[in-house]
């Protein structure tokens, strides 16, 4: 998730810097991922509302410099929206770009906003950076998930396979993926993780509670250790 290069490039190109996403001195460059024989890299609209006066139209702005940088890197980078398109951008020789947004407050509580988003591409989101917002408290603050997030999490459950991974879950995510379903969405979060009240409000909504075995991971690995789990789950099926 927390990859702030595109942010940071944006903001050098307003100071009328040179500094491109093919080679940089920042997190990461796409000369470097692909020296080092990367598949799957995540790109984060990372929206500090401290700096902002619409996370928004922030995040509008970023996601339009992403897809300029897309454009002009396609032959090496390529979007991914499902599973599938990892194997066939690595087939062609190309990067797969993940799109995420880092900060919930992006939304502004409206779940257009929402939708929008998964039409722009994006496949994941944190509920909260560090303050709190409309989805939810902040790290350091009591609170949990607000009336919107909630809503949010309901809209997830819209999905095919909506999954919480929790750890006191005893359902394998393979019984889970057996059906195979055509999209998944993942509720991982936060970091201390859930409330024992809170996995029973998102089993409520519809989304199975799963277990990723005995390890506690930091919510910035979780999701990509989630992924690679389900990656390996399909490709097992497969067989």
């Amino acid at each position: 998730m927390h990859c702030d290069t595109v942010s940071t490039l944006l903001d050098e190109k307003k100071r009328g810097q040179r500094a491109k996403l093919r080679r940089n001195r920042f997190h990461v460059d796409l000369t470097r991922l692909k020296e080092s024989r990367y598949m799957v890299q995540n790109f984060a609209l990372f929206v500090n509302l401290g700096q902002q006066e619409d996370p928004w139209e922030r995040v509008l702005e970023l996601y339009g410099y992403y897809r300029e940088e897309l454009e002009k890197n396609k032959d090496i980078m390529a979007p991914v929206y499902r599973f599938s398109d990892i194997g066939e951008n690595d087939a062609a020789g190309r990067l797969s770009a993940l799109l995420t947004v880092e900060e919930g407050a992006v939304c502004k509580g409206e779940p257009e906003k929402l939708r929008k988003l998964y039409e722009m591409g994006v496949r994941m989101l944190t509920l909260t950076w560090n303050g709190p917002n409309e989805l939810g408290s902040g790290h350091d603050t009591p609170g949990g998930l607000t009336a919107f997030g909630r809503e949010a999490v309901a809209e997830m459950a819209k999905s095919p396979c909506p999954i919480l991974f929790y750890e006191r879950a005893n359902t394998p995510l393979g019984a889970v993926l057996a059906p195979r379903p055509p999209e998944i969405a993942l509720l991982v979060g936060a970091e201390g993780g859930f409330s024992p009240e809170e996995a029973q409000e998102a089993a409520a909504a519809g989304l199975s509670l799963c277990t990723m075995g005995p390890r506690i991971l930091r919510c910035e690995t979780a999701p990509l250790y989630a992924l690679s789990a389900i990656g390996y789950a399909y490709e097992n099926s497969a067989r």
